[in-house]
């Protein structure tokens, strides 16, 4: 079942909308890092449900309306550090960003020697 029923000051969603939770896979922390698109998408519920429980969810948690920031906001307080190559930086957004993960992957190379 999802987590979401055991955030205490929330009003327990219906069953319809907890099964969906359920049949999606999805969990709180998808409710407030995923797009309400999405969302609906993968549960089927309306976009306003989707809306109304997401709301439900911040409201629940206590989160500050200015704590809250779409990924472009996030984005725009990063700041970047050169890979050393700026066609890179171009395709990064800037350059490899501090104070957050980044993994770097490829295909596997090797030269013969």
């Amino acid at each position: 079942m999802s987590d979401i029923i055991l955030l205490s000051n929330l009003a327990t969603p219906s069953s319809r909308v907890l099964q969906a939770l359920d049949n999606a896979g999805l969990h709180t922390v998808d409710l407030l890092t995923l797009d309400v698109l999405e969302i609906h998408r993968r549960t089927q519920l309306s976009v306003i449900d989707v809306q109304n429980l997401v709301k439900d969810v911040i409201t629940a948690l206590n989160i500050p309306d200015d704590a809250i920031k779409t990924g472009t906001e996030r984005l725009e307080e990063f700041t970047f550090i050169t890979s050393g190559d700026e066609k890179i930086n171009v395709l990064l957004g800037g350059g490899i960003p501090t104070a957050a993960l980044t993994e770097v992957t490829g295909e596997r190379y090797s030269v013969a020697g």
